[in-house]
């Protein structure tokens, strides 16, 4: 497999995760092209969506730097009563091209909260043209591989083996994908601020380097459907910008259409809390090239229901190139995807489970006897049974 094997996106499919804060064992998610998770608060959504994150992070930035943006290790490992367990995250990815399988499990001596080491790390990959399969495995501190001529580098216990060899050419597309995961969790006042230039190639969780990212966006073809949509949810606001402030700053500016057929210009200060959002959200769905992965989480947050449609529109477009998993508490979004998208998140003596929708439930909803949003209001919806 080559670095020319990115020709397409590719996907995340699965994912299993044990002990990953509030995660329990062994609890495996199976993702739509667009998934929608549903439950009370502190169920655990926020969780499922930062496993596959916390990989990207760990093999774009050091593991070491991941663990510590999640206060330690301590914070992230489920309590899993007097022995300490392993935390331990796979992913799955599938591309026209190959398919490949990554997994990585961390853990430490009982007695000392926040000391871990990598476990064991494995990497399966499929090369659907040429049927050759390879793998790369590490346990116990060494590591064995079947690519010839890669080098098993001599690791620290808080280094992973694919960081290190992600460069290799053969696999550098796994690595890209595994790498190319964000979940945004977007506020307001954080898209008002200026910020300072960004080289990051993807808009950041909470929204850091969205100017930046504005001007990427703004001046490929993906802009054109991001003024229409702004137009559509505010009815004036008609064009995006970035803007250079002085110090070497940018601020966003969003344009509002005049009777005298001017555009007047106001930067993100001046605009409400919702126009915020819904732009953020917007851009980070038509970023080039497309996520792996997008998550995000409760996009009908400050958002006026008349306006959810026209998110489900960008939703459904990103999910033709990108998985993209929702978060929410909202009825009238859970009436505009379909049952089989919907995962119920429950959470039961501390510990975090994820399932399809109870096949009853489900039932009426094909039959139109009653909306999942319906459902939601009436009984809350009930997840299958393991």
């Amino acid at each position: 497999m080559s670095a020319s094997a990115t020709a397409e996106n590719p996907r995340l499919t699965r994912m299993t995760v044990s002990n990953y804060r509030s995660i329990g064992e062994d609890v495996s998610i199976d993702f739509e092209p667009l998934t929608v998770l549903i439950g009370i608060n502190g169920s655990g959504k926020s969780n499922l969506l930062d496993a596959p994150r916390f990989v990207a992070q760990a093999l774009t930035d050091g593991l070491e730097n991941a663990v510590e943006e999640r206060h330690g290790f301590n914070s992230m490992l489920r309590d899993v009563g007097t022995a300490r367990g392993e935390l331990k995250i796979a992913l799955e990815l599938d591309h026209p091209d190959w398919e490949a399988e990554y997994s990585v499990e961390l853990g430490g001596p009982k007695r000392q909260p926040d000391e871990y080491a990598v476990r064991s790390e494995f990497l399966h990959v499929r090369d659907r043209v040429s049927r050759e399969t390879n793998i790369l495995h590490r346990t116990r501190g060494k590591v064995s591989t079947s690519w010839a001529g890669l080098e098993a580098p001599v690791l620290d216990k808080r280094s992973l083996t694919l960081f290190t060899v992600g460069g290799d050419t053969r696999l550098e597309p796994v690595v890209a994908a595994l790498r190319s995961v964000e979940t945004y969790a977007l506020f307001s006042e954080e898209l008002r601020q200026p910020k300072s230039p960004s080289q990051r190639n993807y808009l950041s969780k909470f929204g850091e380097n969205w100017p930046s990212i504005v001007r990427r966006v703004m001046a490929t073809p993906a802009a054109r459907d991001l003024r229409l949509s702004l137009d559509r949810v505010t009815g004036d606001i008609i064009d995006l910008r970035a803007r250079r402030l002085g110090a070497g700053f940018l601020v966003a500016e969003f344009g509002h259409a005049r009777e005298s057929g001017r555009t007047q210009w106001f930067d993100a200060a001046r605009e409400s809390d919702g126009t915020l959002r819904v732009a953020g959200i917007l851009t980070a769905l038509v970023q080039q090239p497309p996520l792996t992965m997008a998550g995000i989480e409760e996009p009908e947050q400050t958002v006026h229901a008349g306006v959810i449609p026209i998110l489900m529109d960008f939703l459904r477009e990103a999910s033709r190139s990108s998985r993209v998993v929702v978060t929410t508490h909202s009825p009238d979004l859970l009436d505009l995807v379909p049952v089989e998208a919907i995962r119920v998140v429950d959470r039961t003596d501390g510990t975090t489970r994820v399932a399809r929708l109870d096949e009853g439930q489900q039932a009426l909803v094909k039959q139109r006897l009653a909306s999942a949003g319906e459902l939601l209001r009436s009984q809350g919806l009930i997840a299958q049974e393991p």
